[in-house]
């Protein structure tokens, strides 16, 4: 467990530097903050080791506080490249916590799990150590590998169409600078002769009468915060298959 912690803190070190530019004076105290987490972590791992805190001796706890470590990284990587946002700052303040409040309910559970055994196997009513397993931690890490895999699997793919969502931004300001400038929308053939690759085949549609207005279709693999346009959903799997825009020149959008 401690190469987890140590290697997910080295990570966190390299997140935070990254995004403060270089080493500053600043910079100490934010980072002397990430790292407090693992600071207790490290000191629960070498007081368990000790024999000082036999309820984290069971795999369950050390599993638990082992990705409650690692967690911090991936929050830093979302936040910093998967879902980058202007609040970004104020979220990385944050993960340490989090990471504060799981490390106490992992605790609890692993103490109070721990207490009750250890009465019960001083009663005399059951002498094997199998009992000392936390079926509760146990629950909680996998619900916390289904959801992590469920999320992981999102931000990937929000991430894939980050690329085509940045193409409809650039395809939007075409469109509304042509009407800025030349009162009248761009037909669907000279927004083809700008942007030649978005055909239908690639998932993209354009529905114009060439003349008052245009609808611009493009495709995503997930709902995405920095889309434009409404989101258009699938009847059969309630997911976001694209983004729909409309404009009207002169008029709203």
């Amino acid at each position: 467990m401690i190469g987890v912690i140590l290697a997910a803190a080295v990570s966190t070190a390299c997140f935070i530097v990254y995004v403060s530019g270089g080493w500053t004076m600043g910079l100490l105290g934010y980072l002397a903050w990430s790292l407090t987490p693992y600071t207790l972590l490290l000191g629960v791992h070498y007081a368990t080791c000790a024999k000082r805190l036999d309820a984290f001796s069971v795999g369950e706890a050390a599993w638990s506080l082992g990705g409650i470590a690692l967690a911090g990284p991936f929050l830093y990587f979302d936040i910093i490249v998967l879902h980058p946002d202007a609040q970004g700052a104020i979220a990385m303040l944050m993960v340490p916590i989090l990471q504060f409040v799981g490390i106490v309910v992992i605790s609890g559970i692993a103490w109070s799990w721990y207490s009750l055994q250890a009465r019960k196997m001083d009663s005399g009513s059951t002498k094997s150590q199998a009992v000392l397993t936390n079926p509760i931690l146990s629950w909680l890490n996998k619900s916390a590998l289904v959801i992590f895999s469920l999320y992981l699997l999102i931000s990937v793919l929000q991430y894939s169409d980050a690329g085509t969502i940045d193409t409809a931004k650039e395809v939007d300001f075409f469109i509304t600078q042509h009407c800025a400038v030349h009162h009248a929308l761009p037909t669907a053939a000279k927004v083809h002769e700008r942007f030649p690759g978005l055909t239908t085949d690639a998932g993209w549609f354009f529905f114009t009468d060439n003349v008052t207005w245009l609808k611009m279709q493009y495709p995503v693999k997930w709902s995405n915060s920095r889309a434009l346009g409404n989101a258009q959903r699938s009847e059969f799997t309630a997911t976001t298959y694209s983004y729909l825009i409309q404009y009207r020149c002169g008029g709203p959008r």
